[in-house]
């Protein structure tokens, strides 16, 4: 896990499938100016072991929670989460929602979208999408002023 110095609530990034954090770096130059914020590899990615099977969302979010405690990451955090990862933050927000104050969706993936008749759905958007607008309006309102707009 990497963190910016300091500021409150952290902002904890968990990134598509098949890249990295450092991907993000102008984003989180931007945003840590007002708030920490930390960003992580997941299991199998970067540097991080390749981690327990099977691998879920939930065991993901069980994992995020274990290293947020090794961090000393305290207090309410925002959770955003890119594309898979934002399977992950919602099992994270639905599991620990007391350590929660926010939640960013950045193109997530319809929840059922990785098997039966959603993915045909899950694919047509992920062909569909050329643009991410980052949703300020949840950072905002928990205490981050900064607006963010980014394109892929």
């Amino acid at each position: 896990i990497s963190c910016t110095d300091s500021g409150k609530p952290a902002i904890i990034l968990d990134k598509g499938i098949g890249e990295t954090y450092v991907s993000w770096e102008s984003i989180i130059q931007t945003l840590s100016v007002e708030t920490r914020f930390c960003a992580y590899h997941r299991a199998g990615y970067g540097k991080s072991e390749n981690g327990t099977m099977p691998r879920d969302s939930q065991r993901a979010a069980d994992e995020l929670h274990q290293l947020l405690v090794n961090a000393m990451v305290s207090g309410l955090v925002i959770l955003v989460g890119h594309s898979p990862g934002a399977l992950n933050m919602q099992a994270y927000a639905d599991t620990y929602p007391e350590n929660v104050k926010g939640l960013v969706l950045i193109d997530p993936p319809p929840q059922n979208g990785c098997k039966g008749k959603g993915f045909r759905s899950f694919v047509n958007t992920l062909l569909m999408s050329r643009r991410l607008v980052g949703h300020t309006t949840v950072m905002k309102s928990a205490g981050v002023s900064t607006a963010v707009t980014w394109a892929l």
